[in-house]
């Protein structure tokens, strides 16, 4: 009942998507507060990945158990997962902290990503359509192991890489294209379904384009640093690398990936 009363008094008329994202920045501002690293896990990146991974699961085990389509624009008759709603409102929460990030570490790209990500999801939840978004975070797949790293595991950075391509290079653009592809194939009356088409539409198209070039960039840096760690002979990869007789390895320990540059 206090919650309740202390709701109305503070809250009372903030739309309903603003009360679960402020509520994700106080939770996520608590962990980075007091519980920003754990043996050099960045926390606040390790638990909205996790349950962005989980949330789609969820979603798509919903999805396939109710006879929901892809993509979904109507749904006066078959309502879409709370679940899918939900993700989108938590993760504009969340993406202050990318912008927290850019700025404690003077990245362009993150600092652009938290801001761009904060301004797509939060029109898809301002016009009630954030569950046409839910999906598109099945890229947080990579995130937990992208976070996990820091625990210098080989088959963690093997998983990070698989999942990264698999969520961010191909299955993510995809179902971008189909929901692109989907909503100009559409009649006006399904179009018609949607709250604010024409702004979430070409918000989908600036945002997925941004996305989806920022992916590109970053995945061609994992693969020139993966094969920098092959042809620098796994000095990464492997625990107990040693050198083949006469080889250089200046610097190899200090830095693994200068032996392969200047190779």
């Amino acid at each position: 009942k206090l919650l309740k009363m202390l709701d109305d008094v503070l809250l009372g008329e903030v739309p309903p998507w603003v009360k679960v994202a402020l509520a994700s920045f106080i939770f996520f501002g608590s962990i980075d507060t007091f519980w920003h690293k754990w043996n050099g896990i960045e926390m606040c990146g390790l638990i909205h990945s996790i349950i962005a991974g989980a949330f789609t699961v969820l979603i798509l085990i919903d999805d396939i158990s109710n006879n929901r389509g892809y993509p979904q624009f109507c749904t006066e008759i078959n309502p879409p997962c709370l679940l899918a709603e939900v993700l989108p409102m938590i993760t504009v929460g969340y993406a202050v902290f990318d912008v927290i990030v850019g700025l404690r570490s003077n990245r362009v790209d993150y600092f652009l990503h938290g801001v761009i990500l904060f301004g797509f999801m939060g029109v898809s939840c301002m016009y009630g359509m954030s569950h046409h978004l839910s999906y598109g975070l099945s890229m947080e797949w990579s995130t937990i192991f992208l976070n996990l790293r820091a625990l210098k595991k080989n088959w963690i950075d093997i998983v990070f890489v698989v999942t990264f391509v698999a969520t961010r290079i191909f299955l993510v653009p995809y179902l971008w294209w189909i929901w692109v592809k989907g909503y100009e194939r559409a009649d006006d009356a399904t179009k018609a379904c949607l709250a604010g088409s024409e702004i979430l539409y070409h918000s989908v198209i600036f945002a997925g384009m941004f996305f989806n070039l920022l992916n590109l960039y970053w995945g061609q840096i994992i693969v020139r640093r993966l094969y920098a760690k092959i042809r620098s002979g796994n000095a990464v990869l492997c625990k107990e690398w040693k050198p083949e007789p006469g080889q250089n390895t200046a610097n190899v320990n200090e830095n693994p990936e200068s032996f392969a540059k200047r190779d």
